[in-house]
């Protein structure tokens, strides 16, 4: 795949338009594969569990910021239950 780095984003789109939409053929697994192959060499995660853990990751910190408490004051609280359970 030669995309410029101006064009990553629209082949990003294409790619990830061609995963989804692309299904119920013969060659689907060739086509998918190679379209995870693409966007992975444009710097793409295409690994499902830490597109997850970045959501999830994401979400926290909104959250957090949500109920005003700061991450550190979260990871603290956290750190002192995990100590109490262990005892």
């Amino acid at each position: 795949m030669e995309a410029k780095p101006q064009r990553a984003e629209e082949a990003k789109k294409w790619l990830n338009k061609c995963i989804s939409d692309y299904s119920g053929y013969l060659n689907e697994n060739y086509v998918h594969l190679r379209a995870f192959a693409g966007l992975r060499e444009l710097g793409v995660s295409t690994d499902k569990f830490k597109e997850d853990d970045m959501k999830l990751e994401e979400y926290k910190k909104q959250w957090l910021k949500d109920i005003n408490v700061e991450e550190k004051n979260y990871e603290s609280i956290l750190e002192k239950e995990e100590e109490i359970v262990v005892k």
